[in-house]
C-alpha cells in the first residue's frame, strides 16, 4: 500500500518506480501524483533499426524499419527528400512502404534497384504527445552488374 506522506502527495510504490526507470516512461507532473499507470506513456523507439545494405542492380531492397510504442507519423527520406507518408510513393514507382501501423512496421522496398536509388535514406518517426521525433538512417548501395564484370544472359528454356 501507499504510504501517505506531507498531506496530499503520495509515494508511489517500488514496482512503479522500477517500471518508469526501466521501461522507459515519460509521464506528466499529474500522473505522477494523481493516475501514475493511466497517463504514463512508453516512448516511441526503435525495434528494428534500418541498416546499410548493399545489393545487386536489378535486385530488390528492403530497408527495414520497426518501431516500439508507435504513436507518430512514420515516413521515409532519400538524401533528405522526404518520401511521404503513403504506402505508394509518388514518382517512384518502384518503390513502396510495407506498413502494419499496429505492429510498428514500416519497411521501404525498392523493387528492380538501379544505381539512382544509391542513396542515404531515414526512417523517420514525427513527434506525438509526450514522444519526442526519432530518426534513423540506412545507406543503400547498389552495385552495378558492369563493375563486377558480370554479363547476364537470359536464359530461354523453349529453344530448340
Amino acid at each position: 500500500m501507499p504510504k501517505r506522506i506531507l498531506g496530499r502527495v503520495y509515494v508511489t510504490t517500488v514496482k512503479l518506480l522500477w517500471l518508469l526507470l526501466n521501461y522507459n516512461f515519460r509521464c506528466t507532473w499529474f500522473a505522477m501524483r494523481i493516475i501514475p499507470m493511466l497517463l504514463c506513456n512508453a516512448q516511441q523507439k526503435f525495434r528494428i533499426v534500418p541498416r546499410d545494405l548493399q545489393v545487386l542492380e536489378g535486385t530488390e531492397a528492403l530497408l527495414r524499419c520497426e518501431i516500439y510504442n508507435l504513436v507518430g507519423a512514420v515516413q521515409w527520406t532519400k538524401d533528405g527528400f522526404a518520401l511521404g507518408f503513403s504506402h505508394t510513393i509518388p514518382g517512384y514507382p518502384r518503390y513502396s512502404v510495407l506498413a502494419d501501423r499496429n505492429l510498428g512496421i514500416y519497411n521501404l522496398r525498392i523493387s528492380n534497384a538501379s544505381i539512382e536509388d544509391d542513396a542515404e535514406y531515414q526512417c523517420q518517426v514525427g513527434p506525438a504527445k509526450f514522444n519526442s521525433a526519432i530518426r534513423a538512417n540506412a545507406r543503400l548501395t547498389v552495385i552495378s552488374l558492369a563493375e563486377c564484370g558480370l554479363v547476364v544472359i537470359p536464359v530461354n528454356n523453349n529453344a530448340k
